[in-house]
């Protein structure tokens, strides 16, 4: 034993220093009595000690993290892969006449939404020697499909069905427009006959991708046109008197008048909107829908079969891309065009940053963690500084099992979940507060086993931690407040 002397207050007082759990305070002659003052030693904060890992120097690297308590719970850390986010593109491309090309996916467009509209049949005729027979023609279909997976910069197929003019009384079917070859197929419509056989054409039918059917020709003999396909019904069929009307944003039917059945309204391809009419006597052309054109020579836009002597309108392919933007009807309008950036993709490890205590760990509050594994199922105490880099809203640290047992900061309080009836500690003081970015010193203690089978940091309920970690010691004890105030004290 040394002895010391010091003066406190007028008052000769010798001080005893004791090595072991605690430093007795010996009086002179003159005092009245001891005073045990109980310190931890340094046998306290080892005894117990399932995990230390200090984080220091060559016990941390991008692929391992060395415990120091002895029992060798080495830590993985995981492969963080931040990134910088690609830009949100948006923009449209149109396909209005009959063509075979590609469109090539842009910079940061990985999704797109199309629609495809097959081209207008064409009528047919028969001449007997005494009479002149028309065969009407059907309405292309309008099928679309959402999300199609696209590759920024790779080419995909296009089609637009072309109107197929009649050739010498032989009509001939609309062609089909397509993308992608088979995500998304509308075919065009049937055509008249130009035999004695009083055939007519058929609507064209969605081959890929959801849609309408066109309408079809009228079947009695009246030449009237079939409206092209909607989006959620039909295109109106050709009538007598009346034609039908288009359903789902589809294009109405032709009528009979003049002597002659006239033509079926075409689709828009901006969207679905209103339906058009069937033709009447004053009106016989098939009303366009969703924005198509009436019927008329070629310009029903689009998918519209025609009246005898005219073209039928050509077919069309539409691709949209951008936040929130789907057939039928979500944002598919024109939008202006945003350039899209490529997300640019970087993969570290947590990184080592300056700690409390010498070196700490950093998480980037994405994808990094470091996984532990089985610890032991007999945990009480768990001990660590952290410091958190922009939010304490929701910040979850340490994961012990994966199933519900995990130390998390939410609004700014510690919060041990899976623990019984624990006491927090924060900066060595029973509180459970912490609601800044500084380093703080965390214990929570238990009295009732934990089990720590499955031991995460940075991570827990997929929810990830970012800001960093230091001085991390995991107990089978639970932890004094003495114990605690030594091990605050050794970042101070």
């Amino acid at each position: 034993m040394k002895n010391f002397t010091q003066k406190t207050f007028g008052i000769v007082t010798s001080l005893a220093l004791v090595f072991g759990p605690f430093i007795a305070l010996a009086p002179s002659a003159s005092a009245a009595s001891y005073v045990n003052i109980a310190v931890p030693s340094n046998t306290s904060l080892t005894g117990g000690l399932l995990l230390f890992y200090t984080l220091d120097g060559t016990k941390f690297s991008t692929t391992t993290v060395t415990d120091m308590s002895g029992n060798g719970k080495t830590g993985t850390p995981s492969v963080a892969r931040s990134a910088v986010a690609a830009a949100a593109a948006q923009g449209q491309q149109a396909y209005t006449t009959a063509q075979s090309t590609s469109w090539t996916a842009p910079a940061g467009v990985t999704s797109v939404s199309v629609v495809c509209v097959g081209g207008g049949g064409s009528w047919g005729s028969y001449d007997d020697g005494e009479t002149l027979y028309i065969r009407s023609a059907g309405g292309g279909a309008l099928a679309y499909a959402n999300n199609i997976t696209v590759v920024p910069g790779n080419a995909y197929d296009v089609v637009v069905g072309n109107h197929a003019p009649s050739n010498g009384g032989v009509g001939n079917p609309g062609g089909a427009s397509s993308f992608n070859v088979t995500t998304c197929k509308a075919n065009g419509g049937g055509s008249g006959s130009n035999t004695s056989s009083a055939t007519h054409g058929l609507g064209g039918t969605v081959v890929y991708g959801t849609g309408g059917s066109g309408g079809n020709g009228e079947q009695t003999g009246l030449m009237s046109a079939g409206g092209a396909g909607g989006y959620s019904g039909n295109g109106g069929a050709g009538g007598n008197a009346t034609g039908g009307n288009g359903s789902g944003g589809g294009g109405g039917g032709g009528a009979y008048a003049g002597g002659i059945g006239r033509a079926g309204g075409g689709v828009g391809i901006l969207g679905e909107g209103t339906s058009g009419a069937g033709g009447t006597s004053g009106t016989p052309d098939g009303g366009g829908g969703s924005g198509g054109g009436t019927g008329g020579n070629g310009n029903n836009i689009y998918g519209g079969a025609p009246k005898y002597g005219d073209l039928a309108a050509v077919g069309a392919v539409r691709i949209i891309w951008g936040t929130s933007r789907s057939f039928p009807s979500t944002n598919t309008g024109d939008m202006s065009t945003v350039e899209g950036v490529a997300g640019v993709a970087t993969t570290t490890a947590p990184l080592k940053t300056t700690g409390k205590i010498g070196q700490a760990i950093k998480f980037d509050g994405i994808t990094a963690s470091t996984t532990v594994g089985n610890v032991s199922s007999s945990v009480k105490s768990v001990a660590f500084w952290a410091k958190v880099a922009t939010s304490t809203t929701q910040q979850n640290i340490i994961d012990l099992n994966g199933s519900g047992a995990n130390i998390e900061i939410v609004n700014g309080v510690v919060t041990a979940n899976g623990f019984t009836s624990p006491t927090i500690y924060v900066d060595g003081a029973v509180t459970s507060t912490l609601n800044n970015t500084n380093w703080h010193h965390v214990v929570i203690t238990t009295g009732t086993n934990v089990n720590a089978s499955n031991v995460s940091l940075g991570v827990a309920s997929s929810t990830y931690f970012g800001g960093s970690l230091d001085d991390l010691r995991i107990y089978n004890k639970a932890l004094s407040a003495s114990e605690v105030r030594r091990l605050y004290g050794l970042g101070n």
